[in-house]
């Protein structure tokens, strides 16, 4: 019997989950339309993501168990995503998601330091944002 390593274990996890949301992109399985769904939840947790972190770092309050959870989850998601895109050369389109929800920039002031097309950005977010849905609420953000 062959037994996996854990770093091994995790290596066939990231990859499956890669594999699953670049099928269901490609398929257009996604959600996208209901104001209750995967996507637009993971869209507010973004919107709210730094408000979240202050709220965490300086609260003492242990009814934060729950958002620390949501946090960690996020940063985790984040990285496998980050992974992805710097193996397939679109780093740009994770730079463009963290101006925007972690910076702040509009739509517009991205494209111009990125200096791509004004809806560039929007899409490249948009992408990245099925992605982490996928990563943040498993099937529940797949048709």
């Amino acid at each position: 019997m062959m037994y996996l390593t854990d770093v091994e274990i995790q290596q066939l996890i990231e990859k499956t989950a890669e594999t699953t949301v670049n099928k269901c992109l490609c398929k257009g399985k996604l959600k996208t339309t209901n104001r209750n769904d995967a996507y637009t939840r993971t869209l507010h947790l973004m919107k709210n993501y730094n408000a979240m972190r202050w709220n965490v770092e300086h609260s003492d309050n242990q009814s934060m168990t729950s958002t620390k959870e949501m946090l960690r989850r996020i940063d985790n998601a984040l990285e496998i995503i980050k992974v992805e895109c710097e193996r397939s050369g679109e780093r740009l389109k994770l730079e463009a998601f963290k101006m925007k929800f972690e910076d702040g920039y509009t739509y517009e002031q991205i494209a111009e330091k990125l200096e791509t097309h004004e809806n560039t950005p929007h899409n490249w977010v948009n992408q990245i944002l099925r992605k982490l849905s996928v990563y943040l609420f498993g099937v529940d953000a797949i048709n």
